[in-house]
């Protein structure tokens, strides 16, 4: 399906007409956070599977031993969050 049909198919469909239109209109009130979702508050957990994060070569070096900082940076990300609380407001 092109993005058009998609959004379509979104619309004519009674179970997802209301959050396909506050997706495409009304953004702002989607609201984000770090963890999982308590079981008593409304909204849903998304999880980050596969973070790709892989490094490439620099000079034909790994980039830990071409390019230290970056590869430090790189590191660090992965400390990052990975599972967030999502809903609307």
């Amino acid at each position: 399906m092109t993005d058009p049909q998609l959004w379509t198919a979104f619309d004519s469909c009674a179970v997802t007409q209301a959050e396909s239109t506050m997706a495409r209109y009304e953004l702002h009130r989607l609201k984000v956070e770090a963890g999982s979702a308590p079981p008593d508050r409304s909204g849903w957990t998304f999880s980050l599977r596969k973070i790709y994060s892989s490094a490439p070569l620099v000079e034909g070096q790994r980039i830990e031993v071409a390019a230290p900082e970056p590869a430090a940076e790189l590191n660090a990300l992965r400390a990052l969050p990975s599972t967030f609380r999502v809903w609307w407001s």
